[in-house]
């Protein structure tokens, strides 16, 4: 099950536009930009016209996009898995529901992964060319950014899509509620107090609701966090995602944050696995 899932997903001709986008924005980096080391071993710097960029600038806006499209492209196989005539001839074979339900997950993200690693070997081939560097806590930090970022948002797919059996109306849900609304209760207490309401009662509620809803806003805060030199309440914009590992290196990533948000997908994940062996398909 796992091998058909993944050669479906490699044949979604929407995930396409991820390898075809990373290969073309890097030969017109290449050929009309100019890039240069910015005196580490983790960033470096992008020339348009007069001016020099930050790698953090450039990064969040493509590994947006790249995300963006995993997130259009990925769940309409799902959609299709849940269809009455495909799921009734995937488990008409000696498969279980929990073998087609995990199987969906891990070729997912085995996909997901496989496209990351060929936009960072381009990436990787561009910088060596351009600037003669290999900043490899860069690479790293899309590897994990990019799939985890993923994950936190299909579980809620997978979740809605059960419900709602609608492939548009959960990437919808997912991507412009839930998303916002795991970022809001990740950063709740600070919120809250901005606001005024900081009354005890309301922080842990909200802390406790963190828990139960796949964080983005925690994944976001791998990234910003370092940035902002851990002050609470810190100014940070969404054009500097991913900036505070950018520029300050893996190093100082935050694997407290890192856990819970692993944490905060479980509820999600063990709701979908529970209506999805007694759905009827």
């Amino acid at each position: 099950m796992f091998k058909l899932n993944a050669k479906l997903l490699l044949k979604n001709r929407t995930l396409w536009a991820w390898p075809i986008i990373a290969v073309l924005l890097a030969v017109i980096f290449g050929i009309y930009g100019d890039i240069q080391s910015a005196g580490n071993s983790y960033s470096f710097m992008l020339g348009v016209g007069d001016n020099m960029l930050p790698s953090s600038f450039l990064m969040s806006s493509v590994l947006g996009f790249f995300l963006l499209i995993a997130v259009i492209g990925v769940p309409f196989h799902l959609s299709k898995n849940l269809s009455s005539e495909r799921a009734s001839l995937v488990l008409s074979k000696p498969i279980s529901r929990s073998d087609f339900f995990f199987a969906e997950f891990a070729a997912v993200l085995t996909v997901v992964t496989f496209y990351t690693l060929f936009s960072i070997a381009v990436l990787a081939v561009l910088l060596f060319l351009e600037a003669n560097i290999f900043p490899y806590q860069l690479y790293l930090a899309i590897l994990l950014y990019i799939p985890l970022y993923f994950f936190v948002i299909y579980d809620s797919i997978v979740l809605l899509m059960i419900l709602t059996e609608s492939y548009l109306a959960s990437v919808l849900i997912a991507y412009l509620l839930i998303a916002p609304i795991s970022g809001f209760l990740f950063n709740a207490e600070q919120l809250l107090r901005f606001f005024g309401w900081d009354s005890e009662l309301i922080v842990r509620i909200t802390d406790g609701l963190s828990y139960l809803i796949p964080s983005s806003g925690a994944v976001e805060e791998l990234f910003f966090s370092v940035n902002r030199g851990g002050a609470p309440g810190g100014e940070v914009s969404l054009s500097q995602m991913a900036s505070g590992v950018l520029n300050n290196g893996f190093a100082a990533f935050d694997w407290q944050v890192f856990g819970f948000t692993l944490i905060s997908c479980v509820p999600f994940f063990l709701l979908s696995y529970y209506l999805m062996r007694r759905k009827e398909l």
